[in-house]
């Protein structure tokens, strides 16, 4: 189960926002932003662990066709604007 926080993390995330811009906009640090997100990954079974610079935006793929696959709840009450 998500806690409010992620899911205003992921709402930002899936609006294309960076780590820095979602941790502007929930007045948070980016560290913060990046423990959320750890969060989310593992409760989604999404993979980290990769090697190569491109593991963070693999990770943040993955979660959106995850969430659009399993938990397309989550979606409708987020509502992106």
């Amino acid at each position: 189960m998500l806690t409010k926080r992620e899911k205003d993390v992921i709402k930002l995330l899936l609006e294309g926002k960076s780590n820095k811009e979602i941790a502007e906009c929930l007045s948070i640090s980016v560290h913060t932003v990046k423990a959320h997100l750890e969060h989310i990954y593992e409760k989604n079974q999404i993979n980290i662990n990769e090697k190569g610079e491109h593991k963070r935006t693999n990770a943040r793929i993955n979660l959106i066709i995850k969430l659009a696959k399993t938990n397309r709840d989550l979606f409708d009450k987020i509502k992106l604007n």
